[in-house]
């Protein structure tokens, strides 16, 4: 394959120059607006996937970069020479896999029968810079190809000529299949290839394609009376192989003969760029494509590498890479509008139904089909949507902390993982309410994960887990191990985690020279040595407590018998337990709060902070629905088409 180093030279200095860095939520509660922004690395892998089906998994791409807690932020997505590299390799791989989808396996046939002229021997007819296998067609060679099942195929057959310019238009090229199914091409006299190909139903089995000459000319004719001059400078016509793909996608729609530039040709290409770019292909990226498409063939052997050239640019564009913002309130973009709808809910590009709807004009209408909500409720539905609950619980909920390497072998972290983003898929399937997050006992969990809190589950893995002491998602073992110190269960970062996963309201980082927790002695009685210090008493006041309430729950998310807390949060209240933490979490709307801010943040794809006047409006929005309505109340917001009402 061709390597493109270069295609993204331009889209580094695409990177928005006017978005400053940010870390965390803006904290002036003005309204966000979307700037354009690069895909994150794990959106560029689904893209690829998605437009190509082929599995990315075992590729690498760097290390995503955080703002507000999510990758998928304007001021998150820098364009660095690794993400490029990572990509021009992912890209390759895509590109070959969506060629060979295409056209389905090859079996090429090497030609090995030379013909030479009536009078002329192949010596004589043959120059010593010729390819290997020069033929007169004329006589016609037959070559046996087999079709592994019945299925419709593509014939390739390249054909170049050796001809003057006084002998121009003299040789005509004939492919036939089985004697029923054929083509012809006039070769001029640059002696560049051009490739046949044929379209053609065929049953399992051998098949034979017939190569002739198709200037009616008898085997035993004198070529001199047409040729003026001697064997060596005899016109010829080289075929070094035939090549059988199949049986071929249903994209491919080619009729039964096609040259290499026929339009059906390049269309499967322009489909790729279609969705790739996110908008039709205009007549100069047409031409484009059509250069790609000939150059590849031209440096590769077959047309199925020609074609995964021609792919691998279209993927390396940074029209892929590159989200523009979704215009303005006055006039929003309707195709940017569908980027970041798919990219909210999919973590990747549009589906051709998505593209079409913003194409006619109709997603941002109430059109019962194609309209915002239509659209956003059918993607929601689709599959690929529980890439959205797995982006929520591990970046903002935090289980992506679990290593697998770094725990026992008896943890079961796939198991305890997969409890959490089930949780949040669950929400948005069900549109449940917001606070069931921490107010629901209710869970799924597989056996293993259902040993691991000694319970029994229904056939299904549902249980209500109310009367263990457990809490919706602040008790998910995979969030109480995330947040543990090694083997030891961590009151202050369990303490820190609900804070900043459920209240927005993350604690200041610990003053210097601090010294660490006393692991050797019981973990309460350190803390309480540690609060005497003046420089770290004031944050503890507010952290131990709801930390000291999951104490109920070893380092690893197992219920543990424990004293009741009687730590106190400066204003009195004792938290005892996991319980009476979920009940304070849910006091006042500080969690509705947290929460619709980082669904916004997330759909939007630009930190979103709570106090923000959009969150206002989303949760006044919602009422008393659930978190499908705040996607909606986000995407239904100005802010979505481009920027703050």
């Amino acid at each position: 394959m061709i390597r493109w180093p270069l295609v993204l030279a331009g889209a580094a200095a695409c990177h928005v120059a006017d978005t400053p860095p940010v870390d965390t939520p803006t904290s002036d509660a003005a309204d966000p607006a979307p700037h354009v922004r690069a895909l994150a690395p794990r959106e560029l892998r689904y893209a690829l996937e998605d437009l190509s089906g082929v599995a990315l998994g075992a590729l690498a791409f760097p290390e995503a970069t955080r703002a507000g807690g999510f990758d998928n932020q304007d001021a998150a997505t820098p364009v660095s020479d690794a993400l490029v590299d990572d990509l021009d390799r992912a890209a390759e791989t895509a590109a070959l896999g969506w060629a060979d989808a295409l056209l389905g396996p090859v079996e090429v046939v090497q030609v090995d029968e030379r013909v030479a002229p009536h009078g002329c021997a192949i010596e004589d007819v043959a120059r010593p810079d010729d390819p290997a296998w020069l033929l007169w067609l004329r006589r016609g060679v037959d070559v046996a190809v087999h079709a592994p099942t019945d299925g419709t195929y593509v014939v390739e057959v390249p054909l170049a000529a050796r001809i003057s310019q006084q002998q121009a238009g003299f040789l005509t090229a004939s492919v036939t299949v089985d004697g029923d199914v054929s083509g012809r091409v006039g070769l001029d006299a640059l002696g560049t290839t051009v490739s046949l190909l044929l379209t053609v139903p065929l049953t399992a089995g051998r098949h034979i394609v017939t190569l002739l000459n198709a200037n009616g000319l008898s085997p035993d004719a004198d070529m001199d009376q047409f040729l003026r001059g001697p064997c060596q400078e005899a016109a010829a016509i080289r075929v070094d192989a035939v090549s059988l793909y199949g049986p071929v996608s249903p994209a491919w729609s080619c009729p039964t003969e096609a040259r290499g530039d026929a339009p059906c040709v390049r269309a499967p290409l322009e489909a790729l760029a279609h969705r790739a770019w996110r908008r039709p292909v205009d007549d100069d990226a047409r031409e484009r494509l059509t250069s790609l498409l000939s150059a590849g063939w031209l440096a590769g052997p077959s047309f199925a590498t020609g074609l995964a050239v021609a792919g691998q640019a279209v993927l390396l564009s940074p029209e892929l890479l590159l989200v523009p913002p979704s215009g303005t309130d006055d006039a929003p973009d309707a195709s940017a509008v569908a980027t970041r709808m798919a990219l909210a809910t999919w973590s990747s590009v549009p589906d051709d139904a998505l593209l079409a709807c913003a194409e006619r004009g109709a997603l941002l209408t109430d059109d019962p089909t194609c309209g915002l909500h239509a659209q956003l409720d059918r993607l929601l539905a689709d599959p690929r949507a529980t890439r959205m609950a797995e982006g929520l619980a591990h970046q903002w909920l935090g289980v992506e902390r679990l290593d697998a390497s770094t725990l026992p072998g008896e943890v079961p972290v796939a198991a305890m993982i997969e409890e959490t983003v089930g949780a949040v898929q669950r929400a948005l399937d069900d549109d449940r309410p917001l606070r069931d997050l921490v107010a629901d006992t209710a869970t799924v969990v597989r056996p293993e994960l259902a040993d691991w809190y000694a319970i029994r589950t229904a056939a299904d893995g549902g249980v209500d887990l109310g009367a263990t002491g457990r809490a919706g998602v602040l008790t998910h073992a995979s969030v109480l191990t995330a947040t543990s110190s090694g083997s030891r269960a961590s009151a202050v970062r369990r303490a820190a985690w609900v804070r900043e996963a459920l209240r927005c309201d993350p604690p200041e980082p610990p003053p210097p020279g601090v010294p660490a927790l006393d692991a050797t002695v019981d973990p309460r009685e350190a803390l309480a040595a540690h609060t005497a210090n003046p420089a770290c008493s004031g944050c503890h006041a507010t952290l131990d407590p709801l930390g000291l309430a999951l104490d109920g729950f070893d380092a690893y998310g197992r219920s543990v018998a424990h004293p009741p807390s009687t730590a106190a949060l400066p204003d009195g209240t004792v938290l005892p337990d996991a319980a009476s933490l979920a009940a304070w979490v849910l006091s006042d709307d500080r969690m509705a709060r947290c929460l619709v801010s980082r669904i916004g943040a997330w759909t939007l794809g630009t930190p979103v902070d709570p106090d923000a006047p959009a969150v206002t409006r989303w949760l006044t929005a919602v009422g008393d629905g659930g978190w499908r309505d705040v996607v909606h109340a986000v995407v239904d917001d100005p802010m979505f088409r481009g920027g703050p009402r």
